[in-house]
């Protein structure tokens, strides 16, 4: 199965991307738009000096993100 083959979500999203990030680049991030539907939204965020580990090397920073997008989607 092709990941075209799954269809689109559907709900609010938020990606969080991470300078040093060797695993997910910027671009593919920032290319997980194109998965989302009309009627939905996505959001992304870039979180400077921090590894893949995001959650674990700026935890306040994230919980903020996090925190701000759900306030304004749920």
């Amino acid at each position: 199965m092709k990941p075209e083959d799954l269809g689109v979500v559907q709900a609010p999203c938020l990606g969080i991307w991470s300078e040093h990030d060797h695993y997910l680049g910027e671009k593919q991030m920032k290319d997980s738009v194109h998965f989302i539907g009309e009627n939905a939204s996505f959001e992304f965020a870039r979180v400077n000096d921090v590894t893949h580990w995001v959650q674990l090397d700026k935890p306040e920073e994230i919980n903020q993100l996090i925190l701000k997008f759900t306030s304004k989607h749920c």
